[in-house]
């Protein structure tokens, strides 16, 4: 990509720690590479010139992406119109140019009028005499309130006496004084001196931090692969979960993810009792399948024929065991110090009437040594355990099942090993909350990350 080879997102991010400019940069770059994601798998036709009549379109619909992702929690200035702040409120808001001719706007006639029947018509409930500057006037106050209502702490309405190169004052608008009634407004003429506005030109040396929440008012919420990622690094964390760059996917994920949804079909239909064939899980596991970065062409056909070998022994291993199901992709949710965690475990089973909760693999595990190590080493089943036990009070025996081998390595977390997720978990919230997301680079963490092109703090043999 010409951002990465150029190291236009490199420079951006090691600026954007101190740089407010350069962080909101990147994070436009980021939104603006999520929305030509979303084109090409909507579009049957992504070409260049299609994607760019669809913004185009878009934004002639009003669509202004800057405030969709807009956080009213951070930090930051927010410049807008009234008719896109409907909806959002904000602490502190300031009201500009609140003088006549300016809000209300002056009334202009249409360049094609609308025949006076008709918006005699649609103004009928508001009386018969009402004409189209009336109308004009309406609208023009419904958006003054709707302005002054995006404050929850303060107001300030601002008017100056004069505009640009006009010598003609300007008087405060009508809005104003319904709003406030009869008061004298009192606009202030400070006569800066020349010193006083040459200091603007001072270069200024030291620049306060870049703040980003990631919690609300409300606290933190997290889930664990978020957790996992901010113990990894958490610049790693940045990266996806608050700028959210988007990355081309490794083959591993898009194979992973296609095996992942055959499996899900097959144990769906077993919970609702409903016949399967492996047909059906070929067919599911095809319909999910991504081209995204395999090596070479005959490398995707390779992993894919693989991939239906391996559907093909799981699905006589399944048939053989007639596992009892009870839940596909249940949702939990638990507070713990103060957080709040939530995921869904993959697959619930009841297993010599014991809970079995399983995830399935597609790493190349053959040996059961190595996958009890991975099972004991993840935060996904370190959460899958803790949630259980908080929920419903008792600690269950966890596993990940690695599908092209068929080794299901399965663990019951000790108090110790507990008490060691809890205080990762708590580490994790406190980070975030102190906003640290400095980088710990290392070998591990940078060798198989996707970001290191990117990220300055990269790891140099890494």
């Amino acid at each position: 990509m010409w951002l990465v080879d150029t190291g236009v997102l490199k420079k951006l991010d090691a600026a954007g720690e101190n740089n407010a400019i350069s962080r909101v940069a990147l994070e436009n770059i980021a939104a603006f590479y999520e929305k030509i994601k979303n084109f090409v798998r909507a579009s049957n036709n992504p070409s260049v010139m299609n994607f760019v009549a669809n913004l185009r379109l878009l934004a002639e619909a009003g669509e202004n992406p800057a405030l969709s992702q807009l956080d009213t929690e951070l930090d930051a200035i927010v410049l807008t119109t009234v008719h896109s702040a409907k909806g959002l409120e904000w602490p502190f808001v300031v009201i500009p140019s609140l003088s006549s001719d300016r809000f209300p706007s002056r009334h202009r006639q249409d360049a094609i009028p609308i025949p006076e029947i008709l918006w005699l018509g649609s103004a009928h409930h508001l009386g018969a005499n009402n004409t189209s500057k009336d109308l004009h006037l309406r609208e023009e106050r419904r958006l003054f309130y709707v302005a002054l209502t995006r404050a929850k702490q303060r107001l300030y309405l601002s008017v100056a006496k004069k505009y640009g190169q006009g010598s003609r004052e300007k008087k405060v608008s009508q809005f104003v004084y319904e709003a406030l009634g009869n008061i004298k407004a009192k606009i202030q003429t400070p006569k800066s001196k020349i010193i006083d506005r040459l200091s603007l030109f001072e270069a200024v040396e030291k620049r306060a931090a870049v703040r980003t929440l990631f919690y609300k008012t409300e606290g933190i919420k997290l889930n664990a692969h978020q957790i996992d990622d901010y113990l990894t690094c958490p610049k790693k964390f940045d990266y996806i979960h608050i700028l959210k760059i988007p990355i081309t996917q490794a083959w591993e994920v898009a194979y992973g993810n296609a095996i992942h949804q055959a499996i899900g079909l097959y144990f769906t239909k077993k919970l609702k009792k409903a016949a399967t064939s492996i047909d059906d899980l070929v067919k599911a596991y095809r319909a999910a399948w991504r081209t995204e970065n395999f090596v070479t062409r005959e490398h995707e056909e390779q992993k894919k024929i693989v991939g239906e070998q391996t559907l093909n022994a799981f699905y006589e291993r399944e048939e053989k065991a007639a596992r009892a199901v009870d839940a596909v992709e249940e949702r939990f949710e638990f507070p713990s110090d103060g957080v709040k965690i939530s995921g869904r475990f993959d697959t619930v089973f009841t297993e010599g009437g014991e809970k079995l909760i399983l995830d399935f693999k597609t790493s190349d595990v053959k040996e059961e040594k190595k996958g009890l190590e991975r099972v004991r080493k993840s935060t996904q089943m370190q959460i899958y355990s803790l949630a259980e036990e908080t929920i419903n009070g008792h600690r269950p025996t966890v596993a990940l099942y690695f599908v092209e081998s068929g080794i299901v390595a399965r663990h019951n977390f000790s108090d110790k090993e507990i008490d060691k997720t809890k205080a990762s978990i708590e580490r994790v919230a406190s980070g975030i909350k102190k906003q640290n997301f400095a980088a710990t680079p290392g070998y591990d963490q940078c060798h198989w990350c996707a970001f290191k092109p990117i990220c300055p703090s990269k790891f140099r043999s890494a």
